[in-house]
């Protein structure tokens, strides 16, 4: 009796909610990159072309980037939300991301997707406001969201390099990775 042995890939996308090119964040998510296991494949699904949400052309209309965007989520296993923190909340380019993908009525990408949240700042509290602001969101969309453990990465200009590199000790890089396989044991849930 022949087996067949299949190596399954788990996709997870990042969204990375800013647009500076060696922002915090980026540097998150590069090092999420570093960490990937075998079998777990993870891409970035960019948010810097989509334009400004507009109801206009959220049906028939919509743009390209956007169906590209809500796509890539949609054949996601499971999202990671990399944010930055403005001003106490998400930046706007992000939540335009988020909203976009939520449309049109009945065409919720988020729904019963696995989401989880990740931020870095140069602040003292991480990112936790504007990831308190996005679990709400989620929570209406519909998401399944990771609850613990959480990743918030503050005073984060201690642990980069001049390239925008996490150089830290070990323990920031181990952060993320246990914190990778928590929502890859998530996602299979």
């Amino acid at each position: 009796m022949r087996q067949l042995c299949y190596h399954v890939v788990m996709k997870i996308v990042c969204i990375v909610g800013s647009l500076r090119e060696k922002s915090f964040n980026r540097a998150v998510f590069n090092t999420l990159v570093e960490a990937v296991p075998s079998g777990v494949s993870l891409s970035e699904a960019p948010i810097r072309d989509l334009p400004l949400y507009n109801a206009d052309t959220e049906d028939k209309d919509m743009p390209e980037s956007v169906k590209i965007f809500k796509n890539s989520i949609e054949e996601a296993d499971g999202v990671i939300i990399i944010t930055p923190e403005y001003n106490r909340s998400v930046p706007g380019v992000l939540k335009n991301a988020i909203d976009w993908a939520s449309r049109p009525d009945g065409g919720n990408s988020w729904a019963k997707k696995p989401v989880t949240l990740m931020g870095a700042t140069n602040g003292s509290l991480g990112t936790a406001p504007a990831q308190m602001h996005l679990k709400g969101v989620f929570t209406y969309l519909g998401s399944k969201q990771m609850g613990q453990p959480e990743f918030y990465l503050g005073r984060v200009k201690q642990v980069l390099s001049e390239d925008g590199t996490i150089i830290a000790e070990a323990s920031v890089r181990e952060r993320v990775q246990k914190f990778l396989q928590a929502f890859i044991t998530h996602i299979q849930k």
